[in-house]
């Protein structure tokens, strides 16, 4: 899943204070139809993400991003042609993100995106038209519908609620890089899935990633100031595409929701095409 990292001590001094003030909080939300990334020896790669949105609060936004049929690639490993590359498809992406506003009482963000139609595969370009298909993809993924919501709630001293859901439908799962069985899969699980995993490969759905302060004035209390959830992520260890060890992430139907100063920018890549 994504990682990101936090000033926490930026944090709690931020939320302690607008707590003792009276200032109305800052909120934030992110989403977005497809995205990766990956690392191999010291260069880096990635692809969209496509379709993304944000907002931040205050004021109060709504904010809403539609795709038609995309279909985009991007090479796994920098070099010359032939080597690993991710190929994506599909019939729609819509990503929205909202917050109702701020106040010194309240506070609240949410982002929801939708992916329908989606092909997803993880290959050696294919060969000329008139030789014979060369390998079996290494990942081959399709799905009806694949979508996520999170929010994060903030009323005056409760503890602030953070939550990420999704939804499948129709899923798919083949390749190499899961032991050339098919996973299929439709309907509601609970948070972080995995439904197949590896020493180099974890596929997970519903995957939710909660980041928080520690507040103990007096008492010790966990504050959550960001939610990250996707309603199906791939993450690769060292794995082996081509003879090249390749480490990276694959995010399908991602949103975020925090507080304005920790929500995260999505990261943009130039590889895709």
């Amino acid at each position: 899943m994504l990682k990101a990292s936090f000033g926490v001590s930026g944090a709690l001094a931020l939320i302690s204070t607008l707590a003792m003030s009276g200032t109305a909080w800052a909120t934030s939300s992110s989403a977005y139809g497809v995205q990766a990334g990956f690392t191999f020896g010291k260069t880096q790669t990635g692809l969209g993400p496509i379709g993304d949105v944000s907002g931040g609060a205050p004021p109060s936004y709504s904010k809403t991003v539609s795709v038609g049929a995309f279909q985009q690639s991007a090479p796994v490993i920098k070099g010359k042609t032939g080597l690993p590359t991710l190929y994506v498809s599909g019939a729609s992406i819509k990503s929205h993100v909202t917050s109702i506003g701020t106040s010194a009482a309240s506070a609240s963000a949410a982002g929801d995106a939708t992916v329908k139609g989606l092909t997803l595969s993880l290959e050696l370009p294919g060969p000329k038209p008139d030789k014979e298909p060369i390998n079996y993809p290494y990942l081959y993924v399709t799905a009806t519908k694949l979508s996520v919501q999170t929010t994060l709630t903030q009323v005056s001293t409760q503890t602030p609620e953070a939550n990420s859901t999704a939804s499948i439908a129709g899923l798919v799962i083949s390749g190499s890089l899961v032991d050339n069985q098919t996973i299929t899969f439709t309907g509601d699980l609970p948070n972080d899935t995995i439904l197949f995993q590896s020493d180099t490969v974890t596929i997970t759905v519903n995957s939710r990633l909660t980041a928080s302060v520690i507040s103990c004035r007096p008492k010790c209390v966990i504050f959550p100031v960001l939610v990250n959830g996707s309603a199906l992520d791939i993450q690769l260890t060292n794995a082996v595409l081509d003879g090249k060890t390749v480490s990276g992430d694959i995010a399908v139907a991602g949103a975020t929701a925090g507080t304005g100063v920790l929500t995260p920018a999505v990261a943009k890549f130039a590889a895709g095409k």
